[in-house]
Parts: structure tokens; sequence; C-alpha cells
């Protein structure tokens, strides 16, 4: 076996050691620690959209949009608990699904990383979320979205696949959703990752597919905004508010 092979066998121990404590710490914060922040609001707008409210219907705020990748685990722990324990369920949710997008980066990023700069390629990005809110919020799960959609144009671009190019695609267009200061830095990414799959030694894998990608997620998300408030019921509306001027 080859000297660098030992090497990276025992820098990924090492790396994957570091980053179980990593996450028994984390769990740790989320189970027993305390928050002065709006940890309430996140859940209770996940409730909302579990029991039946619409986004951009009955729920106008574009924050309400970084809840709904809760919605799914809420609904299936109220109809199966209540609300007895919620709170810590959706920060223990979370904690899983910021360990599972660390564990897609750093796969997408060791073929081209030894495991020690993956993992801190991986850490800095997900180790201190927003307002260290351990739970999904507008900040966090755009953390999340930008940080496996610039991994998977990596990815995409060094082997060349198209499926990673699509999903980066998608996330680049969903992640700046809830937060909408993050549409500044999206478009430069749009732009960068189909401009390098251009280079010459590029073996692509970016370009119109990871386009297209976004194209597809804005396309689903408008069908929702005119969903939300149909044309008739914004005619009613109009109409109502008519009458209510000639009365007076």
């Amino acid at each position: 076996m080859a000297k660098g092979s030992v090497i990276d066998q025992r820098e990924a121990r090492v790396a994957g050691a570091v980053a179980t404590g990593v996450v028994a710490i984390v769990l740790f914060r989320a189970v027993f620690g305390a928050s002065l922040y709006d940890d309430t609001y996140y859940v209770t707008t996940a409730l909302r959209f579990a029991n039946g409210a619409r986004p951009f219907a009955e729920e106008m705020s574009l924050q309400a949009l970084g809840q709904l990748l809760s919605v799914p685990f809420v609904w299936a722990w109220q109809a199966t608990f209540g609300l007895t324990g919620i709170m810590l369920a959706v920060r223990i949710y979370y904690v899983a699904l910021a360990t599972g997008a660390a564990a897609v980066t750093y796969r997408l990023l060791r073929p081209t990383l030894r495991p020690a700069a993956a993992a801190v390629a991986v850490t800095l990005p997900l180790l201190a979320p927003p307002y260290h809110l351990l739970m999904p919020t507008y900040n966090t799960m755009a953390v999340l979205a930008f940080t496996l959609a610039i991994a998977l144009g990596f990815g995409a671009l060094r082997d060349g696949h198209t499926a990673p190019a699509v999903w980066s695609g998608v996330l680049l267009a969903v992640g700046p959703l809830a937060p909408p200061a993050l549409t500044v830095p999206a478009p430069r990414v749009f732009v960068q990752f189909p401009s390098a799959s251009r280079l010459p030694h590029a073996p692509g894998g970016g370009g119109p597919v990871e386009r297209a990608g976004s194209v597809l997620a804005c396309g689903c998300l408008a069908v929702q905004r005119v969903e939300g408030r149909p044309v008739n019921e914004a005619r009613d509306a109009g109409k109502h508010e008519g009458d209510g001027k000639r009365r007076h």
C-alpha cells in the first residue's frame, strides 16, 4: 500500500472521529442549550403550514419559506405525539439535516481535497448557525442550500456528471428564497459555474444543465405563487373593495 494512501486513511479516521465529536457536542447543545431568540416562531410557522396554511395566501411572509423543509417532519410529529416535545424534536431534526448536508459535501469534496482539508471546508459554514439557532430557519436553510449547491457544482465540473449540476441549479434558486439579500451572490455563482465548464481542461457538467435546474425550480415556485392566491380570489377581493368604496 502506498504511503500516501495510508496517510489519507489515517486522516480520514481522524476526521471521522472529530466529526462524530462535533455532532455529539451540537446534539448536547440542542438538547440542553437555552436560547434567547425566537425559536418558537419557526416552529409555529411550520405548524401553520402543516395544518393547511398556504404560502403566499394565509402566510405572506417570505421568511416563512425557510420553514417549508420542516413541514413534513412537524406534521408527522404532531400526528404521532401531538405538541409534546416538538421544540426539541425540531432542533434534533435540524442537527440531522446539517449532518446529512455535511456528509454529502464531504463526499463531493473528498476526491479533490485531502480528508482534513475537506473536513474543514465542510465544518466552517455549518458549525455556527446564524443567531445560534439550531433549527430550520430562513438563514440556516440558505446556508445548507448554498453549501450543497457550491459542492455539487464543483463536483459536476470535476466529474462531468449531469445530475449534480441540475441539483446545484435547483439549490441556487431555492437558497435565496427566504433571505432575499442572497439574490445578490446567487446569480454570480449561477454564472461562474457554467463559465468554468467552458475552460479548456474542464470536463463540463455545468452550463445549460445547471441553468435548467434553476429555471425548473423557479417555475415550480411561480406556479405555487399563482396557486397561493388564485385569480378568482384576487378578482373577488377587488370586487369587495370596490363595493366597500361605493358604500362610503
